[in-house]
């Protein structure tokens, strides 16, 4: 069944005091099995990361979330399977490739 508020806030301290060890974060919801608790925090971070993407910057919602569980920036991006060094160094490489690309394509049609 939908978590309750009250169960959603223990995950979140579970999750800030044990990280990823999810039998540990399950005793300290106690309401929740091991696996229901290992699935509430795929769906967490799956919904974290879909609104941190439609979000002009991505960072803010990392940064409300982060403020929910008392925790900086870059405990929450590690949590969530990355590298907070290289997250941002990563997307600035991307979209830079992307114009980039773009800029060429449009030179090549000219030229034709």
């Amino acid at each position: 069944g939908r978590w309750t508020k009250q169960e959603h806030l223990l995950f979140l301290e579970g999750l800030k005091i044990h990280g990823k060890e999810w039998k540990l974060v399950a005793s300290h919801v106690r309401t929740r099995t091991v696996v229901q608790t290992r699935t509430h925090a795929q769906k967490y971070f799956q919904k974290v990361m879909k609104v941190g993407a439609s979000m002009s910057s991505a960072g803010a919602n990392a940064e409300r979330h982060a403020d929910l569980m008392g925790m900086d920036n870059g405990e929450v991006v590690m949590m969530m399977g990355k590298d907070p060094s290289t997250t941002s160094k990563k997307r600035k490489g991307a979209a830079a490739a992307g114009q980039q690309q773009a800029q060429t394509q449009t030179e090549q049609r000219v030229k034709a």
